[in-house]
């Protein structure tokens, strides 16, 4: 919300949880961010998994 940019992003045909993990670790990889970050998600299925 703060800076309103994509950090993190992954394309697939289909929506499996390991679309949503694949794109929070780039997301990660890529800012870097510090303790506290606050993540939001739309609270789908994908992001309910056990290995989100």
């Amino acid at each position: 919300m703060f800076s309103r940019k994509i950090v993190g992003w992954h394309l697939s045909e289909r929506m499996p949880k390991e679309l949503v993990i694949k794109a929070f670790h780039r997301a990660i990889h890529r800012r870097n961010p510090q303790p506290g970050l606050i993540h939001y998600s739309d609270r789908g299925s994908q992001y309910a998994s056990n290995e989100y």
